[in-house]
């Protein structure tokens, strides 16, 4: 496996941070065994960056580690409000670019910025023939003057004509068939901001002008060092960062965030939470926490990115939770030795409950009892059921003295063998099935009304068009296709975020291009299973586990999100009980996932669809005050026609 670096820096309009930035990444990426190439200010004309791109492309290999960086000016336009409708392709209506150094010779005939269509295909084709692609923005695609005289706006004040980027996207014949419904799943991109933020450079100590992403994540790339921390962990630590210089700006890392950097392995984050830490020496937050029933109380074994949640002699320390926000909670970290910083990409483990989640009904009378409780009492989440009472589940050994996971309904997975491995899988099944039946649970706060009118509707996709959900009792099957639409009615803006609870305890963010939530304007609206390049109502493919119990329709829950501000529910996602067996949907490209669209397709979303964020709050480290609402979407499933449940 070969690493290689593409680091292209365009500094049209004056900016004096893209060398310095160039050579801060370049320095970074060799320490980790790039072999880099730039595309300097000198070469990145349009022609040039599609070029070096285009080399990059032609040069990996399967396997390749690929990173994509460029720093830069981004653009949007978007079309007047007045005149005669569009015609051609049904491109979205806004249209960003990134801006090469030649861009000021754009002519209506020739338009010399790199569009977001464009980026995407050259991405997607990249994918193709390796997953291991990591994409790097340090620009933004519009803005307002800077108030501050150390601050340059990496945006252009005068965007190009519409009509240039329109009739340009016509004129080349983009193969559309490359363009990902909402974004590419098989490339983590690291953004500098959202789409209706600002992306700026500053100074340093040393006097260099540098982008404030490009020097916070070369300072985060150093300290974590060798150690196995993802880019969502990672991200964690240079958002707090960024965010505390400039609140206007929030990073974010989009699609598969969950690898370990520069890798397409994925980290085991079940039963943890990602760990912010704040200001105050000690001090951290949990994001998210509040929604899985975190309450004061409780507690956490913080644990170094890499080590097992059961290696207690390796832990950060222990946090006990004094303070629960609407999403959030903080507590007060008394290290172990050793330490005296939480690491980037460290976890929260709970340890401790005030109030288990789940009642598990046991077996009596057999003396693989204890193995079973102690099972139970390791997951944290879940408690014995009382004789008589009520439970949620129940595990119980079968004819050929395996054990098995059950709910209300069924088996939730094929027996596990009487050993210790057995029965370390048995944990993580209550475990899961704990904490994806605690977000079925989910409700707003009423405390905390969200404060503007949003409607949610869902309903079948049958040639290309919207029909009604299916009437009680009609269970749907995986060659079935659903849509989901939110509309804001209301007077303030609101952000959309996306759970799948699946049928075996899987909990996936839908929208993964946008974790933090997607922006909906006042008196707009958003489809979720909407191809909006080509305008089309794709829909969204469901899936049966497998090994899963066919002989019995089980419930999938697709829980939609609406807050006040950008809230990240990325720390939600779990693993299923059983592996999920993909829909066939016959031949289709490597590089584009037709199952379910996760993320968005335009470089509103810088590339394949940047984190939607906005204003942050007032206090830069803690989101007190976020009001949220939650609406539940439940449909039965059963894995076909042929197989109705008995």
């Amino acid at each position: 496996m070969s690493r290689l670096a593409l680091l292209i820096g365009s500094d049209h309009g004056g900016l004096r941070g893209v060398r310095h930035d160039l050579a801060a990444m370049t320095q970074a990426l060799r320490a980790r065994g790039f072999d880099v190439r730039e595309c300097p200010p000198a070469a990145a004309t349009r022609a040039g960056i599609i070029a070096a791109y285009e080399g990059i492309i032609a040069d990996a290999g399967p396997g390749d580690a690929v990173v994509v960086y460029y720093s830069g000016h981004g653009g949007s336009t978007e079309p007047p409000r007045t005149g005669p409708p569009q015609t051609g392709p049904p491109w979205p209506a806004d249209l960003q670019y990134i801006v090469p150094t030649d861009y000021d010779q754009s002519t209506a005939d020739d338009f010399r910025g790199v569009t977001a269509a464009e980026l995407s295909v050259l991405q997607s084709q990249l994918v193709a023939v390796t997953r291991n692609v990591t994409v790097i923005l340090d620009c933004c695609h519009s803005g307002l003057m800077s108030r501050d005289v150390n601050l340059r706006l990496r945006a252009l004040r005068g965007p190009a004509p519409y009509a240039w980027v329109r009739a340009h996207l016509d004129r080349i014949q983009l193969r559309t068939d490359l363009l990902p419904i909402e974004s590419n799943p098989h490339a983590v991109r690291i953004v500098a901001c959202a789409p209706g933020q600002r992306a700026f450079e500053r100074p340093g100590d040393d006097g260099l002008w540098r982008g404030i992403l490009t020097t916070q994540l070369c300072r985060a790339l150093a300290e974590a060092g060798d150690a196995p921390v993802t880019w969502s962990g990672l991200l964690d630590q240079v958002r707090y960062r960024v965010t505390g210089l400039m609140f206007e700006q929030r990073p974010e890392a989009e699609g598969p965030a969950d690898r370990l950097l520069f890798s397409t392995e994925r980290a085991d984050l079940l039963n943890s939470l990602p760990v912010t830490p704040l200001d105050v020496p000690g001090r951290v937050r949990l994001d998210a926490a509040a929604l899985l029933r975190v309450q004061h109380g409780d507690e956490f074994m913080i644990m170094p990115p890499g080590r097992a949640a059961d290696d207690r002699a390796h832990r950060v320390g222990d946090l006990t939770i004094d303070h629960v926000a609407q999403t959030s909670v903080a507590g007060t970290v008394s290290f172990a030795a050793d330490w005296s910083a939480v690491p980037a990409g460290a976890r929260a483990v709970r340890t401790r409950v005030t109030a288990p989640q789940i009642t598990v009904r046991v077996p009596t009378g057999d003396p693989r009892g204890g193995q079973v409780l102690a099972a139970l009492e390791s997951t944290v989440l879940a408690r014995p059921a009382r004789r008589g009472a009520e439970w949620t589940a129940e595990i119980r050994f079968d004819d050929s003295g395996g054990v098995v996971l059950r709910d209300r309904i069924g088996p939730l997975h094929p027996p596990y063998p009487d050993d210790a491995r057995g029965y370390a899988d048995l944990a993580r099944a209550v475990l899961i099935h704990a904490q994806a039946t605690q977000l079925r649970r989910l409700i707003g706060d009423p405390s905390y009304p969200l404060g503007t009118d949003v409607t949610v509707d869902w309903g079948l996709v049958v040639d290309g068009a919207e029909h009604p959900p299916p009437p009680a009792g009609r269970p749907l099957t995986p060659a079935s296709r659903i849509y989901v639409t939110v509309h804001n009615r209301g007077d303030l803006p609101v952000y959309v975020s996306m759970l799948d609870i699946g049928l075996s305890g899987r909990v996936s963010l839908l929208m993964r291009g946008t974790p933090s939530g997607r922006l909906l304007p006042p008196r707009s609206g958003y489809t979720y299973g909407r191809d909006d390049v080509r305008r089309e109502l794709t829909g969204v493919g469901l899936a049966w586990p497998t090994g899963l119990d066919p002989a019995h329709a089980r419930t999938d829950t697709i829980l939609v999100v609406l807050s006040s501000a950008p809230q990240s529910l990325a720390a939600l996602e779990q693993p299923e009980i059983v592996q999920t067996r993909e829909p066939d949907r016959g031949p289709r490209p490597p590089d584009r996932d037709h199952r379910a669209p996760v993320g968005g397709s335009r470089l509103r979303d810088l590339i394949d669809q940047i984190a939607t964020g906005g204003s942050r709050e007032i206090d830069p480290n803690w989101p007190d005050g976020v009001r949220y609402e939650i609406h539940g979407i439940d449909f039965e499933m059963t894995p076909s026609v042929e197989e109705r449940p008995r």
